[in-house]
Order: structure tokens, then C-alpha cells, then sequence
């Protein structure tokens, strides 16, 4: 527990460790879950001329989504959009629709 601790791995219950002894594969998920919240650094390069006009459209849809970087970009877009989205749905896997 204590080198764990120094590696600033935190377990539950000693218990675990046994539980950690038997695996025999680790399975790493893409979308960011293993990621810090928080962590995205997010850069904007404006290609169109009206692209801050767009920002609250996009921070419209992107507040609906419950993916780390459409949090990450929500928070980044400092302009209120008081936009409502109709029939938003998110595709796991897929993205967000509107």
C-alpha cells in the first residue's frame, strides 16, 4: 500500500490488491475516461470570418454532451448562448447530433 501511495495510487481497501493479482489483461477506453477532468487544453483557430458568431451555437450543443471534450470545449467558450437545442441526441461511439 505505502509503494502505491508513493506512485500516487490510491486503492480502496487492501482488498484490492489481491483482486489486482489475478488480472491478466488491462484494457485501456479512447474517449477519456482515464483522463484527468480538466486536462484538455483546448486551441481555437478560426477558419471563417462570422466563427465568433458561432461559438454559441456550438456551446449550445456541446453543453448537452457528457464527453470530457465537449465539457472541456463548453467551458472554454466564454460567450452565454442561451440557444435551445431541439431533439439533441448523443451516439456513443458516434458524436452529438442535432
Amino acid at each position: 500500500m505505502r509503494f502505491l501511495g508513493r506512485n500516487e495510487i490510491y486503492l480502496k481497501n487492501s482488498t484490492v490488491i489481491e483482486k489486482l493479482s489475478k488480472i491478466d489483461h488491462i484494457v485501456f477506453d479512447k474517449t477519456g475516461t482515464l483522463t484527468k477532468a480538466g486536462s484538455k487544453e483546448i486551441t481555437y483557430y478560426p477558419i471563417l470570418k462570422n466563427e465568433e458568431e458561432i461559438k454559441p451555437f456550438i456551446k449550445s450543443i456541446v453543453k448537452h454532451s457528457s464527453h470530457p471534450l465537449s465539457i472541456a470545449i463548453s467551458k472554454e467558450i466564454k460567450e452565454n448562448s442561451n440557444l435551445e437545442t431541439s431533439s439533441f441526441s448523443e451516439v456513443p461511439g458516434k458524436g452529438i447530433f442535432c
